[in-house]
């Protein structure tokens, strides 16, 4: 919740010398000085007193926030207190405890406040990695109000409350460089509300609720490269403002190119149990929602990889025909794959080219664009894509190129779906311009269906660049693209 300022200690700590304990007025003085080389050294911003065996850190930002055009038009944030003890061999620990209320106010854009009734968070810092070794910490009775304004629109107030959360985290050295970390979160008792504005389709205001019984997630990250990362954090401090930036500007960009291609991989997966959307139009629960995120860096071999799954899928039926309910699903599942595209030599051009005026050469962007996609192509996969009630099922799994140097997409699929008796029989109930419609479609679609059991049917559909497609071996295109007659 204020990584921001824990990051900050970790940035510092990866600098500082190994002092003995008890804590000195020297090594203060020292542990401040390597603080403000990656906050600043605006007198007040950074305090460090020696406590015992430990140094109380003192983060306020105000007199910085004060030197900003307008002096900040009023912004204000809240100071954060950490403890910090050094423990020998190059690591520290790290520690914020107590009550919290955080407070970001930036007039007329935003209005931020968080709030735990008790947070305990310690990590250790390890200087050899750059990153903390471990952490954990829990915050409990969480309170977050935010208020964003955006010029010509209404505000938008966002509110949420949260029961508890834990959050661990581990790092050890990465096989490739940089580190290898984890990290889990456990949150119970999750609300949300907020209000959608008005919009030419929805004149009235709506408010929203949403809720979840829990929250579970766990993640890992590959090659994070947090040592040119603190580099280039440092670099931007020292050279605050557009005229440093643009003076030094090929020294920048050293410094971004050594902390290419920031990560290789980062990985994240999580699930909701008992969600509920709450709109005046109805409820939209899901007894589990689960999420799964793979993404890698700017690396030769770029992967996006997204997948959401809804089970136990009740949607309003209040407003609904009664012929609609029984065809509803119970579980949706998408998951899609983005790759075979190239991130490292589009990173490559652009930074060797790219200077203080922002302005591109003619060509650049064409050649960015070749760069990314060496084969003129990305692919796009689906995996057990679909949805399924207790009358049906239906998944889609496949893989298609598409990209410039394909006039059509190419690839492959595979349909499968079963239940379609009972879908026709339901429809029956329909109106006449709707089962008159759908029914002749699905016995359509089943004529050219291979059997794969008792209602049960699968389409192996196939797509070339010249446009042919082929249903189980019938060629479509060939038919006019009307099908089977």
């Amino acid at each position: 919740m204020f990584d921001k300022y824990i990051f900050a200690a970790g940035l510092a700590l990866a600098a500082a010398p190994a002092w003995a304990a008890p804590a000195t007025q020297d090594g203060a003085d020292h542990l401040k000085s390597v603080f403000e080389a990656y906050l600043g050294q605006t007198e007040g911003v950074v305090t460090v007193t020696p406590n015992g065996e430990a140094y109380t850190v003192s983060l306020d930002p105000a007199n910085q926030i004060a030197k900003a055009p307008n002096g900040g038009k009023g912004a204000t944030v809240s100071p954060i207190e950490l403890q910090v003890a050094e423990l020998g061999d190059g690591k520290w620990q790290v520690s914020q405890n107590g009550p919290v209320d955080f407070n970001m106010l930036v007039p007329g854009m935003l209005e931020l406040r968080i709030a735990a009734e008790d947070y305990n968070w310690s990590g250790v810092f390890d200087e050899s990695l750059k990153a903390f070794e471990t952490s954990a910490g829990k915050a409990t009775g969480v309170n977050l109000t935010e208020a964003v304004t955006q010029p010509g629109q209404p505000t938008m107030n966002v509110a949420y409350t949260v029961d508890s959360i834990e959050i661990a985290t581990s790092a050890v050295a990465g096989a490739t460089g940089g580190i290898d970390g984890t990290m889990s979160y456990v949150v119970t008792g999750m609300t949300e509300t907020f209000t959608l504005p008005p919009t030419p389709q929805m004149p009235a205001p709506m408010d929203v609720t949403i809720t979840a019984d829990s929250y579970t997630a766990e993640g890992n990250t590959t090659a994070v490269r947090t040592a040119a990362l603190l580099e280039l954090w440092a670099w931007f401090v020292a050279h605050p403002g557009e005229d440093a930036i643009k003076a030094n500007f090929d020294e920048m960009k050293g410094k971004v190119g050594a902390a290419l291609p920031f990560f290789d991989n980062v990985r994240a997966s999580g699930t909701m149990n008992n969600l509920a959307v709450i709109t005046p139009m109805g409820e939209v629960k899901a007894t589990a929602a689960e999420i799964v995120v793979d993404v890698n860096g700017a690396v030769a071999d770029g992967k996006v990889r997204e997948r959401i799954k809804l089970s136990g899928l009740q949607l309003p039926e209040e407003l609904m025909p009664d012929w609609v309910p029984p065809l509803l699903p119970k579980t949706v599942t998408l998951d899609f794959t983005v790759d075979s595209f190239d991130l490292a030599a589009p990173a490559q051009i652009l930074l060797a080219e790219m200077g203080p005026d922002g302005k591109p050469s003619a060509d650049m962007n064409q050649r960015m664009m070749m760069a990314l996609m060496p084969a003129g192509t990305v692919d796009i996969a689906l995996a057990e894509t679909g949805a399924s009630s207790d009358m049906y099922g239906l998944t889609v799994d496949g893989k298609m190129s598409v990209g410039p140097m394909t006039p059509m997409p190419v690839g492959n699929a595979v349909i499968r779906a079963n239940g379609l008796d009972a879908v026709m029989q339901a429809l029956q109930s329909a109106p006449p311009e709707v089962s008159q419609q759908a029914i002749p479609g699905i016995m359509m679609a089943r004529g050219l269906a291979k059997p794969e059991g008792e209602d049960s049917y699968s389409w192996t559909i196939e797509a070339s660049a010249t446009g042919q497609i082929l249903v189980n071996g019938v060629d479509l295109s060939a038919m006019g693209g009307g099908g089977a007659q």
